[in-house]
């Protein structure tokens, strides 16, 4: 599975839209000091791997997310 990095915004899945590839993403509802992987659930991510493995970064904060594309 490939990760290329978040979605600024919501869209549709044939939108097209910026992606921010690195650094430090701004979301809600992350647990400190979690791994985040991709969701098996399209468009999520999680701190369970679940079938799908890659790891896409982890939290500085509950709304801070460090991207790790590595």
């Amino acid at each position: 599975t490939k990760f290329v990095g978040f979605a600024t915004l919501s869209v549709a899945s044939d939108a097209t839209e910026k992606v921010q590839l690195n650094d430090i993403f701004t979301t809600a509802g992350l647990t400190q000091g979690s791994i985040y992987y991709l969701s098996d659930t399209a468009g999520a991510i999680s701190t369970s791997v679940g079938t799908v493995t890659k790891k896409v970064g982890l939290s500085l904060s509950p709304t801070k997310l460090f991207i790790d594309r590595i």
